[in-house]
């Protein structure tokens, strides 16, 4: 799987003991070989500078949204004129860990920036993208968040 340019731009801005990864539904979109319109990262250490770097490069807006939880976006001007966005948090425990937070299965993958040959897919997202199911990564996963219910509907 070719990784688009942003991700190897976000990758090489980390330090060499800090570990980042890219989550979520750019990962999906890129294991149904669909371009990706908006970019999450899951970064260990601080993704607020990580964020700034990336808003800099890009010539972008940057904007701290939950200072609490280290949650940052990056808006810029993508190929075509139209906004992109880059959202940055901090990783929640371990990746796996993250990954069980996350809304659906085939939204709880991950690439790690810095092996980006492996896609880690603990609650097989992949396969429920194969076989066209929509599974909650938990029982839990409507309680914490009702939006989820919505998304669950436009998917």
């Amino acid at each position: 799987m070719r990784l688009p340019e942003l991700v190897d731009l976000v990758g090489q801005q980390l330090d060499n003991d800090e570990r980042g990864y890219l989550v979520g539904g750019a990962v999906r979109d890129l294991v149904l070989d669909r371009g990706a319109q908006d970019y999450d990262f899951a970064i260990l250490r601080d993704p607020k500078r990580i964020a700034k770097k990336i808003a800099d490069y890009l010539d972008g807006a940057f904007y701290v949204m939950d200072p609490l939880r280290s949650t940052c976006r990056v808006i810029y001007q993508g190929n075509n004129n139209s906004p992109r966005v880059i959202d940055f948090s901090a990783l929640q425990g371990d990746i796996n860990n993250d990954l069980q937070k996350r809304d659906f299965t085939i939204n709880a993958m991950a690439i790690d920036l810095s092996y980006p040959e492996k896609v880690i897919d603990p609650l097989k997202g992949g396969r429920d993208l194969q076989e066209k199911w929509l599974r909650p990564t938990s029982s839990s996963s409507f309680q914490n968040d009702a939006v989820r219910v919505i998304r669950a509907a436009r998917y």
